[in-house]
């Protein structure tokens, strides 16, 4: 899982956003910015600096980092650390500042957090998932798609870039089998 920690200011109050990417599970393809309601993320509907649809955070899977880009339909650039977005997009840094109009918005953190899942042994399991891999909370539990029991359920790191495979034994003795599975990503 991956997230990026946004800050801003309006109306004198301190707006914190996250934007989170979970890379096992179907992502819309970008946040969209702007004063549009319909935007994933609203700013100052009265700050008509802003387009209704400014700017998009999008999440590139092969290289695992957040890029900025100005709304196809925006009628302003977006800038990003100074630097005007008309074509094209930017990498965001922790530190990074967008500019969208009058509205200045901080990149506070970008980080990566070790999220596992369990995997169904069952291998007739209807699990839609590409490894039957299941959300960890299943493990001593039933699969909720066959009914199999979880006791010895497998491991599966899926933020990691080819996948690992840890078996509850190995867990035990320290030892990690590498699977050369590759991550789920579903666009």
């Amino acid at each position: 899982m991956y997230e990026l920690t946004l800050e801003w200011h309006d109306k004198g109050k301190t707006i914190v956003q996250k934007v989170i990417v979970e890379l096992s599970r179907k992502q819309p393809a970008s946040m969209i910015f702007g004063r549009n309601p319909e935007c994933n993320i609203i700013l100052n509907p009265d700050d008509t600096t802003c387009s209704r649809l400014q700017a998009e955070i999008i999440f590139k899977s092969q290289e695992k980092s957040f890029y900025l880009r100005k709304h196809a339909k925006a009628s302003r650039p977006a800038i990003v650390d100074s630097k005007i977005i008309n074509d094209g997009e930017v990498l965001l840094c922790e530190g990074s500042l967008i500019s969208l109009g009058k509205t200045e918005i901080k990149v506070t953190s970008i980080s990566q957090s070790l999220q596992y899942m369990i995997i169904c042994s069952n291998i007739k399991c209807l699990n839609p998932h590409p490894h039957h891999a299941l959300d960890a909370k299943y493990l001593y539990q039933h699969c909720p798609w066959c009914g199999s029991f979880l006791t010895d359920a497998a491991t599966y790191l899926p933020t990691l870039p080819e996948g690992f495979l840890i078996r509850p034994i190995d867990l035990k003795f320290g030892n990690y089998l590498q699977v050369n599975w590759g991550v789920s990503n579903q666009n």
